[in-house]
């Protein structure tokens, strides 16, 4: 119930396709973050379980999430460029 808006940005598995790293966006200020990435560990159980039945998986890697903070950098990079035309340079 508190994951909100996430989008999933990439996932990194490992060699041996053990574990896998998933990177998410969320929409909204740093407090939805916040709460989203603790429902999403908190929930890693029962998703790692819905990803095996789901692709018929023989072992599920384990699921850590992390947030994708590209997006926000991607932001502030248009931010400077809209500033940078609005003073003409």
């Amino acid at each position: 119930p508190r994951v909100g808006l996430v989008s999933v940005s990439q996932v990194e598995l490992n060699r041996d396709h053990s574990q896998a790293r998933v990177f998410v966006t969320v929409t909204g200020d740093e407090d939805d973050r916040d709460k989203s990435l603790t429902g999403l560990r908190k929930a890693r159980g029962f998703l790692q379980g819905q990803l095996g039945d789901m692709l018929r998986l023989r072992t599920v890697p384990e699921l850590s999430f992390e947030y994708d903070e590209a997006m926000d950098r991607g932001f502030e990079v248009e931010e400077t460029l809209r500033d940078l035309a609005a003073q003409g340079s």
